[in-house]
């Protein structure tokens, strides 16, 4: 197969109830495969209805209303055992997601609550993991600016749409082209590397939240989160 048409990376990306990983709900799941040149190949979505509420503020984000999910979204259980199949028939690629502590987090916990597995261990051990977030932000750390999938969308040269942004089929398109030219620029660093990295960032603005808040905690883990308090970056 040419460089065109082979999968070289799998990326996912969720859209949930809020942003608490224990706790919250995944309620759009997007899969894709793409080549080295950040092109997606193939891809798998799921609507999902997670039986709560969803908050109006978040729906607002993401057009996800409580109606609109019971209407066609399928149950958790079925999605999460397509989706585990995707990803387990994939482990040759390199995963992708953009601040993927949070994304790999609220995965892991609804897999434990409707599938009853550990279902990142395995995955941390052995899959090569990639944070275009972690890499960019530790190998270009003085760049001024904010470090959304946006802004990293315009640095690297990646066109983006405002409007589209926060659907999660979309967010993978671009967290796929924006993966393929921070891999171009600095490669595949190792999920040691990143989670050494991500814990000197979480530590230094720890730190810098504490001048004025002693108690400020910035959680360190990644690929996933360490604690029971989890927020996204």
């Amino acid at each position: 197969m040419g460089a065109e048409t082979e999968a070289k990376i799998l990326c996912f990306d969720t859209e949930t109830s809020g942003v608490d990983t224990d706790n919250d709900r995944i309620v759009q799941l997007v899969i894709s495969t793409a080549n080295g040149a950040g092109e997606v190949l193939q891809t798998w979505e799921w609507i999902i209805n997670p039986g709560v509420e969803m908050p109006d503020s978040v729906a607002e984000i993401h057009g996800l209303t409580t109606e609109i999910l019971q209407e066609r979204g399928v149950s958790p259980d079925i999605a999460l055992k397509e989706a585990y199949i995707v990803f387990a028939d994939r482990e040759n690629l390199v995963w992708v997601a953009y601040n993927m502590a949070f994304d790999m987090s609220i995965l892991n916990a609804e897999f434990q609550r409707h599938r009853g597995i550990e279902w990142a261990g395995d995955y941390i051990r052995d899959v090569r993991l990639f944070d275009p977030l972690v890499v960019d932000r530790h190998r270009d750390k003085w760049r001024k600016g904010k470090r959304t999938l946006e802004a990293a969308a315009g640095h690297y040269g990646v066109k983006f749409d405002a409007t589209l942004a926060h659907e999660a089929g979309y967010d993978v398109e671009i967290t796929a082209k924006v993966a393929a030219k921070v891999i171009r620029k600095y490669g595949v660093a190792t999920t040691e590397q990143q989670s050494t990295w991500y814990r000197s960032w979480a530590t230094s603005l720890q730190s810098y939240f504490r001048r004025t808040d002693p108690e400020a905690y910035v959680d360190k883990g990644w690929p996933l989160k360490e604690s029971k308090t989890r927020v996204a970056s």
